[in-house]
């Protein structure tokens, strides 16, 4: 099980003087003060998540979210209301290595601790080797680089353990960038070089296309810019042999998350000329809910390139089609993915407007709180009106 497909918040601390004074509490970082106005809001929706998994999966969002904003006291608040053991560990790694570049080194100590206590009680192999490579990765942020080979190391023996070719092949390429970017480049290699053989004749073409692009960012991570286009090559080949196969929905999907890489990897032109064909695609999807998905997708890859304008116009043509959706569930999840897609393009009057109109607790505060990300990421926080429309989703008005 990837880690990072785990991730999620809880009760709400003095609110309104938050939203409209844009601070609750002391934080280590001011400027962010407003957008804890989205993220209180984002916690106090969480309550109202039935499904412990789900109100987890939020809860550490919030938490890693009130990391990447400063704030680690509020951040460790969040996480002791999460139960499950994967999402609990990801957010105490993330807000120990945090306490830890602020020189609170016993606070982050005692972070360390009780995340690997919670690694080492995890019994199965597979996650518990996601964890210890997530927690590798807390440990290099924090500059111990020591403890990181240690728990790759203890990682790497739990994917000798599995016995499903693509399941090891997916854990050994994420240990392998980890290891490229703590500087190990040798045995990156060697290991990256394993999950290509181990994973490479296994699997059906959509799955080996989705391996193909995750060893491509993984070999980016590992610091091999050059394997890292050779794999976006393959995987582009592949696509073209077995379209038949693959549909125009997943083939669309696959060439969107290949441009985000071409992306990442500096190669602009080519992201914008495969996100073009991912485009050219969707009219051909027959499912008009899996043809409107699939259009959020390429307009949130548009958002992460110079490609601004283009992704706005992708998402004005969206608003009308997804609140027009009859069926409920197909509405709610659109409306979630188009509320996020605004805020990634910096709309975020129509993202929160958007949010509001998610019926569901779970959708709305993840909504809120990858809006609450998006202005971190902007560096921006609401302005008035869209403070009011914060307070509107809690109730308060």
């Amino acid at each position: 099980m990837m880690l990072n497909t785990l991730k999620q918040p809880v009760a709400l601390l003095t609110l309104s003087l938050t939203l409209l004074a844009g601070c609750g509490q002391s934080s280590d970082t001011a400027s962010s003060a407003e957008t804890h106005g989205a993220l209180a809001v984002a916690h106090h929706l969480s309550a109202g998540i039935d499904e412990t998994m789900d109100r987890d999966r939020v809860l550490s969002e919030i938490a890693v979210e009130y990391v990447h904003q400063g704030d680690s006291h509020r951040a460790a608040a969040v996480a002791r209301e999460i139960e499950g053991a994967v999402d609990r560990s990801w957010a105490e790694a993330a807000i120990a290595a945090h306490f830890a570049s602020n020189g609170e080194q016993e606070q982050a100590e005692h972070g360390f601790v009780r995340a690997l206590g919670i690694i080492d009680n995890e019994p199965d192999a597979d996650d518990q080797a996601w964890m210890l490579a997530d927690l590798a990765g807390r440990y290099q942020e924090a500059g111990q680089n020591g403890m990181a080979l240690q728990v790759l190391e203890r990682a790497l023996a739990q994917a000798d353990t599995l016995d499903e070719p693509q399941r090891q092949a997916w854990l050994l390429a994420e240990i392998g960038g980890r290891l490229g970017a703590l500087g190990e480049r040798d045995q990156a290699a060697e290991v990256l070089s394993r999950s290509y053989e181990t994973g490479g004749n296994v699997g059906s073409p959509p799955e080996v296309v989705q391996l193909l692009l995750w060893q491509a960012d993984r070999q980016h991570k590992a610091g091999n810019d050059v394997r890292a286009l050779e794999l976006l090559m393959q995987a582009d080949s592949l696509v073209e042999r077995v379209k038949d196969d693959l549909g125009a929905t997943q083939i669309s999907l696959d060439l969107a998350e290949m441009a985000r890489l071409y992306g990442v990897l500096g190669q602009q032109e080519q992201a914008v000329e495969v996100l073009e064909r991912a485009l050219e695609l969707v009219p051909s999807i027959q499912d008009v809910f899996l043809e409107t998905r699939s259009r959020l997708v390429i307009a949130g890859i548009y958002s992460g390139l110079p490609e601004q304008e283009q992704a706005r116009k992708l998402l004005a043509s969206l608003d009308e089609a997804v609140s027009s959706r009859s069926d409920a569930t197909e509405r709610r999840v659109l409306t979630t993915k188009l509320a996020i897609a605004h805020a990634e393009a910096g709309q975020f009057t129509r993202a929160l407007t958007q949010a509001g109109a998610i019926d569901g607790a779970y959708d709305q505060s993840w909504a809120v709180t990858r809006i609450a990300a998006a202005y971190t990421a902007a560096g921006k926080t609401p302005e008035p009106q869209q403070q009011v429309l914060l307070q509107t989703m809690n109730g308060h008005l």
